[in-house]
This record gives C-alpha cells, sequence and structure tokens, in this order.
C-alpha cells in the first residue's frame, strides 16, 4: 500500500478504513475510506466483498484500497 498524503485542505494526517455500503442478496459491498483526521473530508471506493459465483470474502479489497489510496493523492498540477 502506498503512503497517505496529508489532507489537501487542512494538511492533517488521513486514516484509511472500511465502511459497510450497502448489501442485496448474498452480494455485500464495502467502501474503502480515506478521511482526515482534521477537517473530516473523505474518500470512498465501493467494492464487492464477496464474489457471487465463490463467494470469496474481500475479492476487491486490495484493489480498493490502492484506487482509493492513489485518487486521494492526487494534486492538481502535480505530475506523477
Amino acid at each position: 500500500m502506498s503512503e497517505l498524503k496529508p489532507c489537501p485542505f487542512c494538511g492533517s494526517i488521513p486514516r484509511c478504513g472500511v465502511e459497510f455500503y450497502s448489501s442485496c442478496g448474498a452480494e455485500v459491498k464495502l467502501s474503502a475510506v480515506v478521511e482526515c483526521t482534521g477537517c473530516g473530508i473523505r474518500k470512498r471506493t465501493i467494492f464487492k466483498a464477496t464474489d457471487n459465483i465463490s463467494f470469496v470474502p474481500f475479492y476487491d479489497y486490495d484493489n480498493a484500497f490502492a484506487e482509493v489510496i492513489k485518487e486521494w493523492n492526487e494534486r492538481v498540477g502535480e505530475q506523477e
């Protein structure tokens, strides 16, 4: 997992977490969340916690965190 940059609005340290998003039958969706500990601004990516066919838990877990961290770390005018 990449290191999180400070909040682009207040400069505070962010934290990562997982939250329940929704469920429908056997499909459960969670959200990978990055939230500022100072001002509370947040970014989330929704992912399936189970694969409908095999019921493998946290099927997209790693990809969701990689995506939400990448999006959190993006800054206008900054090149990779």
